[in-house]
């Protein structure tokens, strides 16, 4: 009998886990802070293979991590990851979601972001490390109202 994926916010004990998770996955780590605010990862049993936060600007938001395990991709644990990640922004007052991705342009796109140009990114995210120093500057700016 197979368990199920489990879904639960982030907890600071799960950062070693994060980012092995999202260095395979060739995604930043050194910007995650260690308290894992606002991350949403997915589990089965104690193993972790999907991923997913938000750094919050008011109520903007810049998605963070969207990553999920090689061994347990297509089974649409990323589709849900999302969807938490959106429930929470409601939650917290966020209205507004941007992104950066260099892969995964048309996942997003299948799920109401649309492309933004850079230059009208608000300054949050422009002064975010992300934006600012991590993504190169040939990742797609992605936004999406929630």
């Amino acid at each position: 009998m197979s368990s199920t994926i489990q879904y639960q916010k982030a907890v600071p004990a799960d950062y070693t886990a994060l980012t092995t998770l999202l260095s395979a996955n060739k995604l930043p780590v050194t910007d995650i802070n260690t308290e894992l605010p606002h991350f949403i990862l997915a589990k089965k049993e104690d193993q972790l293979v999907g991923s997913i936060g938000i750094e919050k600007y008011g109520t903007i938001g810049l998605l963070r991590s969207l990553s999920t395990d090689a061994l347990f991709q297509q089974q649409g644990i990323a589709s849900h990851l999302l969807d938490e990640l959106l429930a929470l922004c409601q939650s917290e007052g966020i209205h507004s979601v941007y992104l950066l991705t260099e892969t995964a342009k048309n996942f997003f796109e299948k799920r109401g972001f649309a492309v933004t140009d850079r230059s009208a990114a608000p300054d949050p995210i422009k002064n975010s490390s992300e934006f600012s120093e991590l993504c190169p500057s040939t990742a797609v700016l992605m936004k999406k109202e929630v």
